[in-house]
């Protein structure tokens, strides 16, 4: 009896010590990216992955490693800024602060409703988007608390900063854009595009390109075929737009290169398009083969395009990395459902 409380005392200090050094490998890395892994609704098992370029290792559950304390309930997107990084936590209504340099919590911002995303304009000045708000919040990054409230008359989700203006999109029964004053907020333009618009970037011309994914069969707004837009953000009219040829493609996550002349996006395989093209691409460039594509980002530095695989919702899912000609290179397992994706070089 006695050789067997000696093993299991063995193996307890031999795992501690391995969770430690795990630890101290994950506070040394200084470049890679996040993936944050949203869990289930209500569960509770949302978490924080990172790859580190430095010792090329993925740590599963970087927050809990560092932090001994599980992430919360639906993590959605992580913001990078002055060597913080501002984890939104969905249906837990807060958003964490860490530091880069060692991963360690170093507050959080609370009283939200259902956060999606903070865009952050200076050192002391950051708006958060909601899923459940018709206002956007405005907090105070020194003090960590919200500010007060400007009305948009929707829902939001993604948002952009650029040449001091500060553009939106509404998402969930949407179909509008705007662009506002950062500092006043109040709504400078705003533009009718497709309905339901999931995601956006800018490209080198400064022009913005909006996915709208045109919403769902009973959708109470309504269902239509999907749409990518590109605007002037100078006004916000319509350069061009096109229009998705099936009604039962729903593309998601657009993104684009470092260069800002390419974007990318998932419509179950992922695509690739110049901006200067005229038609939507027709061939993908990675196929899923039945993975089921969640997230992506392109990190133009590395020469590689990250995906996420999301399975079946309920299991681990996977971060599969590409070169930058679409040929796999390797993947990692990470938490459930790992769909934001942001590179820290």
């Amino acid at each position: 009896m006695k050789t067997i409380y000696f093993l299991i005392l063995v193996l307890f200090i031999a795992i501690s010590c391995k969770k430690h050094t795990k630890v101290d490998e994950l506070v040394s890395a200084k470049n890679g990216f996040f993936i944050v892994n949203e869990g289930n609704f209500t569960w509770g098992n949302s978490s924080l992955s990172f790859y580190s370029y430095t010792d090329d290792k993925f740590y599963q559950d970087a927050f809990y490693a560092v932090n001994s304390a599980p992430l919360g309930d639906v993590a959605y997107s992580i913001t990078l800024y002055n060597n913080k990084g501002y984890i939104v936590v969905n249906n837990s209504g807060l958003i964490y602060v860490i530091g880069l340099n060692d991963f360690k919590y170093s507050g959080k911002i609370t009283g939200l409703n259902s956060p999606r995303q903070i865009q952050i304009i200076n050192d002391t000045l950051a708006y958060v988007s909601d899923l459940y708000d018709t206002r956007l919040a405005r907090v105070n990054l020194r003090t960590n608390t919200i500010i007060d409230y400007i009305f948009i008359g929707h829902s939001c989700e993604k948002m952009l900063y650029q040449n001091n203006k500060l553009f939106v999109i509404t998402w969930s029964y949407g179909n509008m854009i705007y662009a506002l004053n950062p500092y006043t907020g109040l709504k400078i333009d705003a533009a009718t595009i497709g309905k339901q618009p999931n995601s956006m970037v800018l490209d080198k011309n400064e022009n913005i390109w909006v996915m709208c994914d045109g919403g769902y069969n009973g959708s109470p707004f309504g269902w239509e075929n999907a749409t990518l837009w590109c605007l002037h953000s100078s006004d916000l009219t319509e350069v061009k737009h096109f229009t998705f040829s099936d009604i039962q493609m729903s593309p998601i996550k657009l993104c684009t290169n470092s260069l800002k002349d390419t974007l990318y996006f998932i419509n179950n395989n992922v695509y690739k398009m110049n901006i200067n093209d005229n038609s939507l691409p027709q061939i993908p460039f990675i196929m899923s083969n039945q993975k089921n594509f969640y997230g992506m980002a392109v990190n133009s530095l590395r020469n590689e395009v990250i995906i996420t695989d999301a399975k079946n919702y309920v299991a681990n899912g996977d971060v599969l990395i590409y070169d930058i000609n679409g040929n796999f290179k390797k993947s990692f397992t990470a938490g459930v459902n790992p769909g934001w994706i942001e590179v820290m070089n």
